[in-house]
């Protein structure tokens, strides 16, 4: 159970990069002591990453879709 935790919180990481879901993998990854990994170096280093996950999304199809959406529903509001 504890390994399908740390790929949700991950996950959920990736759909919306934030300090909240950054919290999230690090306090899965808490109870895992088979993982090589410091817990603050990751929650660091998943901080530090939020901006890459942001471009990766907008560079995406999925992102330069939503961002067209946005665009066109701006009027709408």
């Amino acid at each position: 159970m504890k390994v399908i935790a740390l790929g949700l919180a991950f996950a959920n990481y990736l759909s919306n990069p934030c300090a909240s879901t950054v919290d999230a993998v690090v306090i899965a990854m808490e109870g895992r002591t088979d993982l090589p990994i410091d817990v603050h170096q990751t929650r660091q280093a998943l901080l530090d990453g939020i901006p890459q996950v942001l471009a990766a999304k907008a560079n995406s199809a999925s992102g330069k879709t939503e961002s067209l959406m946005q665009r066109l529903l701006k009027g709408q509001r």
